[in-house]
């Protein structure tokens, strides 16, 4: 029983760091292209947006630059949220835990005259 119980514990730790990995991974590729395209894509459109809308290039750069951050923000959020809605956490293994060690309190109770 203990040796089931200790492979569903491992089943669940691995899925887990697959999780993770998968976060670190996803991660760093956004952060990495939102640092890596912010200067390039800003600097460009802000350019030759100068003066349209009321907007000096500086003015262009701020928008974008805004916009930019909330998409990355919003990446980092959506990969946050897949991982904690993925995360096992030994969830399986502490209800089989607590389940046994409800058996075994009731088994000594009845053992004891109860």
């Amino acid at each position: 029983m203990l040796q089931t119980r200790r492979d569903l514990a491992e089943v669940e730790i691995r899925a887990d760091i697959r999780l993770i990995k998968r976060l670190l991974i996803g991660s760093v590729i956004g952060i990495a292209g939102l640092l890596t395209s912010l200067a390039m894509l800003a600097a460009g459109l802000a350019g030759s947006m100068d003066g349209q809308m009321g907007l000096s290039k500086d003015g262009w750069l701020l928008t974008m630059g805004a916009v930019l951050l909330v998409a990355g923000a919003l990446v980092v959020w959506v990969s946050w949220a897949r991982f904690r809605r993925g995360l096992l956490a030994l969830q399986d293994t502490r209800a089989e835990l607590n389940e046994d060690l409800t058996w075994i309190s009731d088994w000594l109770g009845r053992g004891n005259g109860a």
